[in-house]
């Protein structure tokens, strides 16, 4: 089964289905844009599904390349909740600036645009983490009480750890993230000191092309965990499942156990452990017929071959499966 992020109901029965039919093999496809966004949410939280973002309540937003008057997330929601930032509350007005190589429509809209050379986004989120922990303006009881790993440490094992606080200190003082990004030096300061002051600061990112995927959002979500606007008012809000009580299932056969036992047939839960699907793996498989031939796919409300960096090729592999059936609305 090829399916989109499935949420819900959706999502249950199709594993449910698979549970009792004997496969391990549903393969859920993200654009690149959400695989980048949910690997960094898994990687600073555990949590493998998207961010959200109380912006109605934001005070300072602070955006690195998101098209937020574009067509970021779901764009009329986004439009509502930014236009209540912005306007909704008489005895405030939400601040908002775009860091962003080109003056997109957002950033003509924005309080400032921040002109930023590409790919750099980075280290000029770590630049201004630099500046929140050598001026102590980080939120230190959420720090010490919240996360892990930001003092220097000492493993099970006996060896030596430098911590978050260590790396960025060493390696993203300002002077050298100006040169890296562009980005003059006073200006990286004062965001700093601005998205520290303000009552509820987010910081947000948007995978591009050379932006870096999920290292820049890992680095723009450590923002978020220095001032505390993790699970915070008008900050990052994880989305966890709902307690939903699980679908019946009768007791699986012989045949859905050794089915279920089988490796997956993208090498997702092998090869590349932290992928929720892979693709090009699913090309090579097919092409191939190893690990084992592919004879019947189920499509549901995805599209893969926008999310699969070698599209050709995964299309001459669907090519080689002989039933294929698809449950797109469209």
């Amino acid at each position: 089964v090829v399916s989109g992020r499935e949420r819900g109901t959706t999502g249950a029965i199709l594993r449910r289905f698979l549970e009792a039919y004997g496969s391990p093999n549903l393969l859920e496809s993200e654009t690149l844009r959400d695989a980048a966004a949910s690997g960094a949410l898994y990687a600073t939280q555990g949590l493998s599904d998207l961010p959200a973002y109380d912006l109605e309540r934001t005070s300072y937003l602070l955006s690195f390349g998101c098209p937020v008057l574009e067509s970021w997330l779901s764009p009329s929601y986004v439009h509502r909740k930014y236009g209540h930032m912005r306007r909704g509350a008489p005895e405030r007005r939400g601040r908002f600036f775009q860091v962003e190589s080109r003056l997109s429509p957002t950033g003509a809209k924005a309080d400032e645009w921040i002109r930023i050379r590409p790919g750099t986004e980075a280290a000029l989120a770590l630049g201004i983490a630099h500046v929140l922990i050598r001026e102590g303006r980080f939120n230190e009881g959420f720090v010490r009480d919240q996360t892990f790993g930001f003092e220097d440490l000492t493993d099970s094992h006996g060896n030596s750890r430098i911590g978050f606080k260590t790396l960025v200190l060493n390696d993203y003082d300002p002077d050298a993230v100006a040169r890296i990004a562009g980005v003059p030096v006073v200006t990286i300061i004062r965001l700093a000191r601005e998205f520290s002051g303000a009552e509820h600061p987010l910081a947000v990112g948007e995978q591009r092309p050379l932006s870096g995927g999920l290292p820049f959002l890992f680095a723009v979500q450590c923002l978020n965990a220095l001032v505390g606007s993790i699970d915070a008012p008008g900050g990052v809000i994880a989305q966890r499942p709902l307690p939903l009580n699980p679908l019946p299932l009768s007791p699986p056969d012989e045949l859905s156990r050794r089915g279920r036992q089988q490796s997956r047939i993208d090498g997702a839960s092998g090869r590349f452990p932290l992928a929720s699907t892979n693709l090009p793996g699913l090309a090579d498989a097919v092409l191939s017929g190893n690990p084992y031939p592919v004879k019947i796919l189920l499509h549901c409300g995805a599209d893969p071959f926008s999310a699969c960096p070698d599209a050709d090729r995964l299309r001459r592999a669907l090519e080689r499966i002989p039933f294929i059936v698809s449950f797109s609305s469209l």
